[in-house]
């Protein structure tokens, strides 16, 4: 079965991998399948949001379908 999942791209085409982890405030990625997931679309809002408010505006979402791991 499949699943929904969305990520967050900035404007310079990169997708975010992580967020106020370790020392760093954002980090970004060049491949999708590196970027941090997330399974709603109000939770990948939120997110984008705060990061258009702390990093720069322009955040935006993408939504995409996953296998969903039967284990």
């Amino acid at each position: 079965t499949l699943r929904e999942v969305w990520v967050i791209q900035n404007l310079d085409g990169d997708y975010l991998r992580s967020f106020l982890q370790g020392n760093k405030v954002v980090s970004y990625c060049a491949e999708r399948d590196e970027a941090e997931r997330f399974t709603t679309y109000e939770e990948a809002s939120l997110r984008a949001k705060t990061l258009d408010i702390v990093v720069r505006k322009g955040h935006r979402l993408h939504r995409f379908m996953v296998r969903r791991n039967n284990s």
